[in-house]
């Protein structure tokens, strides 16, 4: 049985007739010059493109009691909107500071509400039928909560008297791996004005856009895994969820509600946002194939007659298919990854971390070749810096020094590569590695390896590079020097 029915769809029209009514008011009373609500009629478009939209179960008590008690359209604007902006994202968050995302975007609907009542009902049976849905139902919402960092990029923002976790203990979001890559006013789903005779001609009309819907959640559930993989090791734990369960499966409810209990509880808030240590690996993601884009991938494989759906996963065909702003393609791609073998560089132990800097080494090297640019040049040699630190590392009088070079080095390119994209974000990586990789010496020693490190800048650099058709010398950064290995 289809969850859009025909008498329903009348009962639903009659409701959105009474809403646009009273935007209508506003309208005129706004062009005789009088003050009127430019928010409330935003909230009243919104309102509207929803009850046309979704499924005929979500709002199904509001549209009777719409219609049993006259409601004005105000009246029921004001209803619907502390629907969907509290208890809808009240039954559905993880965490309290979650943001709820709509798998297939809000904004689709706004060419869906221009069309008339019969058109409409026909997209939505037709969108059913092909196992999508739109607007607040619940099938378009369920499971889709997620951290700012992994729904926006962005931190949530700070609220008095209470502590911002996910900003506190979890890594920076990366706007590319996440809900809304390419922003939250996204052009790519705005579409031209055009009313159509069927829902078969609708639906086909959009579908392009649904590969954007489907590829923006799996940015976001890549970006949140870490947070969610902890969060359901916790709950198995407590017996809370069943073994192979995924909480984004779990409906609204009593059950879902103890789940939420139990998170919410600090210690557990702490574990669950810090697992996001490291801020969501671009490379790693587009590089994922079918593990990290499995919506695309069912989208792929559903509409295989879609130009989209003949351009291989991880292909730069793809991502440019996507329309994203990557900030310089390829090379920007690139230098993602490599951020990610750095990071393996430091974290990885004995022949892993050696690899990992051998292979970033030559990746940089490759991308100074390409651009020529002095700071692709220098990335390239502190990443053999820290190649050789790595290799020196395994013959005991070096160890100590071998280990410590190359740590320090992958730290730099790290900040550099953060510093790139985000200066504030290099900043605090920053701050959070000196403590680790440069132990605090007394005072006096701290001036006199400042003052060393001087010298060294002011002499220049000595070791010279060859990487192919690259060739140049180190610059001297006095790292030894300061770290009082010299």
């Amino acid at each position: 049985m289809s969850k859009f029915d025909a008498d329903y769809n009348k009962a639903k029209s009659l409701v959105v007739d009474k809403i646009q009514a009273w935007v209508d008011e506003q309208r005129a009373l706004k062009a005789a010059g009088q003050k009127t609500s430019s928010s409330g009629v935003k909230q009243a478009e919104r309102a509207k493109r929803s009850i046309i939209s979704s499924t005929d179960e979500t709002f199904q008590y509001l549209v009777e009691e719409a219609l049993s008690k006259d409601l004005s359209g105000e009246a029921i604007k004001n209803k619907i909107r502390t629907i969907i902006e509290r208890q809808f994202p009240n039954s559905l968050r993880l965490l309290k500071s979650d943001r709820i995302h709509h798998k297939n975007a809000l904004e689709l609907v706004e060419l869906v509400s221009q069309q008339s009542p019969e058109v409409v009902l026909q997209f939505l049976q037709r969108s059913e039928k092909e196992g999508f849905f739109f607007g607040d139902s619940l099938e378009n919402t369920l499971g889709a909560f997620f951290t700012e960092p992994a729904h926006t990029g962005a931190y949530p923002q700070d609220s008095a008297g209470t502590i911002n976790y996910p900003k506190e203990y979890g890594a920076p979001g990366e706007r590319l791996i996440s809900g809304h890559p390419a922003g939250t006013n996204d052009p790519r789903f705005k579409f031209e004005s055009k009313i159509y005779n069927s829902g078969d001609e609708l639906f086909d009309a959009i579908k392009p856009a649904l590969a954007y819907s489907a590829d923006a959640l799996d940015r976001a559930l890549f970006a949140d895994k870490p947070r969610v993989d902890m969060a359901e090791m916790l709950l198995r734990n407590q017996g809370l969820i069943e073994p192979g369960e995924s909480i984004r499966t779990i409906p609204p409810g009593p059950r879902y509600q103890a789940i939420q209990k139990f998170v919410e509880q600090p210690e557990n808030k702490i574990l669950i946002e810090g697992a996001r240590q490291q801020t969501a690996n671009v490379a790693e993601f587009i590089q994922g194939g079918e593990t990290t884009r499995s919506n695309l991938a069912r989208f792929q494989q559903q509409f295989p007659e879609q130009p989209i759906s003949q351009l291989p996963l991880g292909s730069p065909e793809l991502e440019s298919a996507l329309q994203l702003d990557y900030k310089g393609g390829k090379v920007t791609l690139k230098r993602a990854g490599l951020t990610g073998l750095a990071f393996a560089g430091v974290a990885a132990l004995g022949p892993l971390g050696t690899a990992a800097s051998a292979a970033e080494f030559a990746g940089r090297a490759q991308i100074a070749q390409e651009t020529g640019d002095f700071a692709d040049e220098a990335q390239a040699g502190l990443a053999g810096i820290s190649f050789a630190g790595d290799v020196a590392s395994y013959f005991p009088p070096a160890a100590p020094i071998g280990e410590a070079v190359s740590t320090t080095a992958d730290v730099a390119n790290i900040g550099i590569d953060l510093y790139r994209e985000d200066p504030e974000r290099a900043k605090k990586f920053a701050k959070e590695q000196i403590s680790k990789v440069i132990p605090k010496p007394p005072v006096i020693q701290q001036v006199q390896q400042v003052q060393r490190a001087a010298q060294a800048i002011q002499r220049g650099g000595k070791t010279k590079i060859k990487a192919g058709q690259v060739h140049f010398t180190l610059p001297e950064f006095g790292l030894s020097e300061l770290m009082g290995l010299n």
